[in-house]
């Protein structure tokens, strides 16, 4: 009778764990997992076989957060930070990590613990996409004024000179010091429109856009004018499903791309786009456009900061382009990664969601 009555309490234990929402484990005293359920191996990637018996609870996790887990295996008290949930790196079997919260409770009655385990990787990115996006906005709002209320004075000094430059009679060195004052003039003129361009960035008008042909119709235009000592070749995957983008927004995006690479080989070099279809960590289907140059490249200290606004490393240079870039890219719901070594190239992935995001309904 008491062996049937433990069975039942597994059998019903096990139920609950399968039916919860979320991943959970039951651990022993020293960590290692005597049940999992298959949310957990969806999570981990590994099949339950593989996990129960055989695995610690501190395999899946790095070296800071294996410490703190040990604590709590050593200790067995109670511990805030894991009772309120505690932010953790989940190592996948394919080499991803997930950022997940972590709640470790006593099952008193077992002497074993229970462990939730939760996969917070899409809200903290659609977090981060929303404190962006303000960023972004408020960066439009400030751009738009300042450029109202600078291009009307601009417009007044540059006048002003030119008339002074035809009435008096000036010296050479006078006349150097007025043509300094105009070539300055046009240049704050030139920063005040990329200002406005940034500021008008327009939300986008999304219908279906093959990026293949738009690569395709970009290469074209570039053959005539591209200098004789830089190679451009498209390696693009066959049958690429379309996007919901908006074409004139990705168009200007990928010029801007492709304008960058060709500014960063002076010397001459390769310029190559590939295009593919991969899978993410959360297993959804991506369309990727992959840009890669052998140009002067980024340094380490550079590359962090390459689209935060106004940060530039080259003279004349506002450094809004590719804060403009990444503005039009979570407009579309996409991600960009740089990679980037000095005096070898840069390499730069364009992520976009295949499926329709509802925000976009």
């Amino acid at each position: 009778m008491l062996i049937k009555t433990n069975m039942m309490k597994k059998n019903t234990f096990q139920f609950i764990f399968e039916q919860s929402g979320v991943a959970l484990l039951l651990l022993d005293q020293f960590g290692t997992i005597v049940f999992a359920n298959e949310k957990f191996s969806r999570l981990s990637g590994f099949e339950n076989a593989e996990i129960q018996d055989q695995k610690n609870i501190l395999d899946f996790f790095g070296e800071r957060d294996q410490n703190k887990i040990k604590s709590y295996l050593v200790n067995r008290a109670f511990q805030s930070d894991f009772a309120n949930g505690l932010e953790c790196f989940l190592n996948r079997r394919d080499g991803a990590t997930k950022d997940t919260l972590l709640v470790l409770n006593d099952d008193s009655a077992s002497n074993q613990i229970i462990a939730t385990i939760i996969d917070v990787t899409a809200f903290r990115k659609r977090l981060t996409h929303r404190l962006r996006s303000q960023q972004h906005k408020f960066i439009a709002n400030l751009a738009s004024g300042i450029a109202h209320e600078i291009r009307n004075p601009l417009s007044a000094i540059n006048t002003s000179v030119e008339i002074l430059a035809d009435c008096l009679s000036l010296s050479s060195q006078d006349e150097k010091l007025m043509d300094i004052i105009l070539e300055e003039n046009k240049r704050l003129a030139k920063i005040m429109t990329e200002f406005s361009y940034f500021a008008r960035l327009k939300a986008p008008e999304f219908r279906l856009v093959s990026l293949n042909e738009l690569i395709q119709e970009l290469f074209d235009s570039y053959q005539e004018k591209l200098p004789a000592n830089i190679q451009f070749t498209l390696n693009l995957a066959e049958k690429l499903p379309s996007i919901y983008g908006d074409h004139e927004q990705l168009r200007l995006f990928l010029k801007q791309l492709i304008d960058n690479a060709i500014e960063a080989m002076g010397e001459g070099g390769a310029l190559t786009i590939k295009s593919k279809i991969t899978t993410n960590n959360l297993n959804e289907k991506q369309l990727v456009i992959i840009i890669e140059d052998t140009g002067v490249g980024i340094s380490d200290r550079d590359l962090p900061n390459i689209t935060r606004p106004f940060y530039s490393t080259k003279d004349q240079k506002l450094g809004m382009g590719l804060t403009w870039c990444e503005r039009i890219i979570e407009n579309h719901f996409g991600e960009i990664k740089v990679q980037s070594k000095v005096d070898t190239g840069t390499q730069v992935k364009v992520f976009f969601p295949i499926m329709i995001p509802s925000e976009m309904i």
